[in-house]
């Protein structure tokens, strides 16, 4: 009887281990590609594209972000918060995030005419109004917040 319990015991000793690594690879945080793989099919599943336009969309896609990012990191300053800058130094880091910002519109430009020829007008209208915020949460161009407030209360009484 007490060599079934010790056989018993080390079958559950040896058994432990490897039931607390099974969730290990829940834990790990997704690479840039794998982010903007699912961002590109979300992106999709909201246009409703079809097979073919969906195969042809999420590369371009993916490509246009990897872009987008690129640009926009471009225009980031190294200069830390409390730490006292020159005039000069200033007037580049103006200019570094104007031409930065210069970028993301030339990328949006050349990206535009890609999809124009796969995508429909109200398709494009909402793939470039697009947000990292959620989508019903964005304020519409030029319309101050709260005049956008106020227009939503008239709406409702």
């Amino acid at each position: 009887m007490k060599k079934i319990l010790i056989a018993l015991a080390m079958v559950c000793m040896a058994a432990m281990p490897s039931v607390a690594q099974g969730n290990g690879n829940k834990d790990a945080k997704p690479t840039k590609e794998q982010v903007a793989q699912r961002r590109a099919e979300a992106v999709a599943d909201r246009l409703m594209l079809g097979d073919g336009a969906r195969a042809e969309f999420v590369p371009l896609y993916q490509k246009y972000l990897g872009e987008l990012a690129e640009a926009r990191k471009s225009g980031r300053t190294a200069t830390a918060k409390g730490s006292a800058q020159t005039d000069k130094e200033i007037l580049e880091g103006i200019e570094r995030e104007l031409d930065a910002q210069q970028k993301v519109i030339d990328v949006k430009k050349s990206y535009y005419k890609k999809f124009k020829g796969m995508l429909n007008a109200r398709q494009l209208k909402q793939l470039f109004n697009e947000r990292r915020a959620a989508p019903g949460l964005r304020m519409p161009f030029g319309q101050p917040h709260k005049a956008r407030l106020a227009g939503q209360g008239a709406k409702r009484g």
